[in-house]
């Protein structure tokens, strides 16, 4: 079984909050996870990281993989955008 560490959505619909999970990488993003290892708030001023960086550090020692979004969480240089659905054609 391979594990991903990601970020699993929680929260309301227009206040989004994550928490970092070790999952299975096939499992759906608000699916079943092995352990929660942090929480992230983007819509918090300033956003708010919380992470146990011990166990991620074992997860990783047990081969598992970080999302890009996690590892630049990690590194301190994730950018939250809001979603911003596209443009609808405007029919006349």
């Amino acid at each position: 079984m391979s594990v991903r560490i990601r970020l699993n959505k929680i929260g309301k619909t227009n206040a989004p909050s994550y928490r970092i999970v070790a999952a299975p990488r096939r499992s759906s993003r608000t699916g079943r996870s092995l352990e929660i290892l942090g929480h992230y708030n983007p819509t918090g001023k300033p956003s708010a990281l919380t992470l146990d960086k011990k166990r991620l550090e074992s997860w990783i020692g047990k081969g598992a993989q970080l999302s890009e979004a996690v590892k630049q969480l990690v590194a301190g240089k994730y950018v939250y955008r809001k979603y911003q659905p596209s443009s609808t054609v405007k029919s006349s």
